[in-house]
């Protein structure tokens, strides 16, 4: 995904702008895990502003203490792992 299809898709469903892309951001990829179908951006160091981040924690859902995918998730990590 371009970064401004990416950036355009935030502003437009959230009404959040992840302010200017860093290095990498031309290379960005929304992946998802084949084994747990867990969705991430890669490259992994590509951030949005502070500002971007600060706007998102308004939402209720962005901090939550559980959530259907972190148990998902406990499935695919032994014990032990940190």
């Amino acid at each position: 995904m371009e970064w401004k299809a990416l950036r355009a898709a935030w502003i437009r469903q959230l009404e959040v702008d992840p302010g200017l892309p860093g290095p990498g951001a031309d290379r960005i990829q929304l992946c998802r895990c084949v084994r747990s179908q867990l969705q991430f951006f890669w490259p992994m160091h590509v951030a949005g502003s502070g500002a971007f981040y600060e706007r998102l924690e308004r939402f209720p859902w962005y901090y939550q203490t559980a959530k259907w995918d972190y148990t998902h998730a406990m499935g695919y990590i032994r014990e032990g792992s940190r």
